[in-house]
């Protein structure tokens, strides 16, 4: 690629940015409440995307199967699972400050 084309992509990408960022602040301004579909997404979607993850990150798990290759067993699987769970409803009662460290 040439200087100028290298130009243009980043331009392109940063403009792009912009808009992604921008665009919510626009279609939803402050004065207007928030659409009943919109509020519903924004609660109900990031438990589901959690549980979701920890289901894919667990898709792979043979519980049989497990042995000393693994160093611990099954066992340090669940621990993993249920200690993501846990943490994931401490920061939902608290304001949130470490799920924006480890989750979010």
């Amino acid at each position: 690629m040439t200087v100028t084309e290298h130009i243009i992509t980043i331009g392109v990408i940063a403009l792009g940015t912009m808009l992604t960022r921008f665009l919510p602040f626009i279609v939803f301004p402050a004065d207007k409440p928030t659409p009943k579909f919109i509020t519903y997404l924004g609660k109900y979607l990031p438990p589901a995307i959690f549980g979701f993850l920890v289901i894919y990150c667990l898709k792979d798990v043979y519980l049989e199967k497990a042995n000393a290759a693994f160093h611990c067993g099954w066992y340090c699987n669940l621990y993993a699972a249920c200690s993501a769970c846990v943490l994931k409803l401490i920061c939902k009662k608290s304001d949130r400050k470490i799920g924006r460290i480890f989750i979010i």
